[in-house]
């Protein structure tokens, strides 16, 4: 953060904004102008942002967007009435739809082959292969904000702990059973919060709790 490029305008206006990133690979779904809401546009860019590509438009609106963390496939999910997955080996130019996530996912984050989810505060990992192939979390979990995926297949959650009313980790790995491993509490309760790995044992996160912004890096096992 030392430095910074010069801000590229990609809309003049969006109410909605999702960006991810793998390497100098990004996706950004913004508002399609003049849609009043109803489509999205896609923006991609695998030079870290300094181009993009002229946006593909999705006939959709409250997406997630994910990438693979070799960069390869851009992934679709829909967050709103329908749940269908879809993918994107062509630079986000076309998707074809794997299947169904089943249920309402907020928020989502994207493995290497597997989708982490919650659903009714209630935690949920499918295969990107094949969605209805998916195990369940065995804690509970409240008002989750962030979830984030390392290179190893780990994630990373952030909720408010029901009986400390502070915000709270919780690491999940795919091929474990059940997937959620471990919790750690660690700070006050955040009306937002994000999160952001930094290697296989540490996340970046930051929080806004109350008009303050805090960062902290949290380390695991």
């Amino acid at each position: 953060g030392a430095t910074w490029s010069m801000p590229i305008s990609l809309v003049q206006q969006t109410n909605q904004l999702q960006l991810t990133a793998v390497r100098k690979t990004l996706a950004i779904l913004t508002d399609a102008p003049g849609s009043q809401g109803s489509s999205m546009y896609l923006w991609h860019s695998v030079d870290g942002g300094a181009n993009f590509l002229s946006p593909t438009l999705i006939a959709d609106s409250n997406l997630a967007v994910g990438i693979s963390p070799d960069g390869l496939t851009d992934w679709l999910v829909e967050l709103n009435g329908g749940t269908s997955l879809e993918k994107s080996t062509d630079g986000g130019a076309t998707f074809t739809t794997v299947g169904s996530v089943g249920t309402f996912f907020f928020p989502v984050a994207f493995g290497a082959q597997s989708l982490f989810g919650f659903s009714n505060n209630e935690l949920l990992v499918e295969s990107l292969a094949d969605p209805s192939m998916f195990q369940q979390g065995s804690m509970s979990y409240q008002s989750t904000m962030a979830v984030t995926v390392d290179d190893a297949q780990t994630a990373t959650s952030l909720d408010i702990d029901s009986n400390s009313n502070r915000l709270r980790a919780t690491r999940i790995r795919a091929d474990a059973t059940p997937p959620d491993m471990s919790q750690k509490l660690i700070g006050p309760a955040a009306s937002t919060a994000g999160v952001a790995p930094l290697s296989r044992k540490a996340v970046a996160v930051g929080i806004n709790t109350g008009g303050v912004y805090l960062y902290t890096t949290v380390t695991f096992p």
